[in-house]
């Protein structure tokens, strides 16, 4: 086990600060040396100041695929509903339509009945008449 008092060279190239091994993390995460392979593995090597800007190719294309699943789930629900709606207006049209055929056979049994009573107070009102 190594000491962490004990003073070293900061490992990264082109830096010559000394330091106590015990604060070689903390020197890390402010060196302005310090430099490190992209994380999502494009292969730039990144700095401090690099970093916060790196837009990933791979990150942006893990994105981009999360936003297509979405956008596809989206779409599906979508035609899902289209179809529900689609067989609602289909129900709705068959239920006017035996609205309207229900409609045309009490309008026929209404006239039916006024030509009953017609013919039947005209032979009442001629038996009438004749007596």
């Amino acid at each position: 086990m190594s000491c962490l008092f004990e003073l070293i060279p900061c490992p990264y190239q082109g830096c010559r600060a000394q330091l106590l091994r015990r604060d070689l993390d903390a020197h890390a995460r402010h060196c302005e040396h310090w430099s490190q392979p992209c994380h999502m593995g494009c292969g730039t090597v990144l700095s401090h100041r690099t970093q916060a800007k790196h837009n990933c190719y791979r990150q942006l294309r893990h994105e981009y695929e999360a936003r297509q699943r979405n956008h596809r789930a989206i779409a599906a629900a979508l035609q899902r509903k289209m179809r529900r709606m689609q067989s609602t207006m289909a129900d709705m049209k068959r239920q006017i339509g035996l609205i309207c055929e229900s409609l045309e056979v009490m309008d026929e049994l209404e006239e039916v009945e006024e030509e009953d009573l017609g013919e039947t107070s005209g032979s009442f009102s001629s038996s009438n008449s004749s007596s």
